[in-house]
């Protein structure tokens, strides 16, 4: 949430000075992941890969500007509690079954 509250505020001086807008659209999964480096000699990155990445990469795809989707189960594991607006579940690639998300409701 403070993510988008930054861009927008980021976005208004943008177009004051005339300049294009930053349009960014989050997905956030949960679940186990391998973390490291992960390359060879010539290039090594540290990065986080596996199925829960790529699903939340996949969730970024599907978002819209400023719109943060959420898995419904990550939602459901989350202690704080936000307000959420539930969405049409979404398919995506390498996952048989529709996936059942919900989109957080920023002030």
């Amino acid at each position: 949430i403070d993510i988008v509250k930054s861009i927008k505020k980021a976005n208004m001086e943008r177009l004051k000075d005339g300049h294009a807008i930053f349009e960014v659209g989050i997905g956030i999964n949960s679940g186990d992941v391998v973390i490291g480096n992960i390359g060879s000699n010539t290039r090594m990155n540290h990065t986080a890969i596996g199925d829960t990445v790529n699903l939340a990469a996949r969730l970024c795809s599907h978002a819209a500007a400023e719109e943060i989707l959420v898995t419904r189960d990550t939602i459901d594991k989350s202690k704080k509690k936000f307000q959420t607006e539930v969405v049409d579940p979404i398919s995506v690639k390498g996952k048989e079954k529709l996936i059942a998300i919900e989109k957080v409701l920023i002030e």
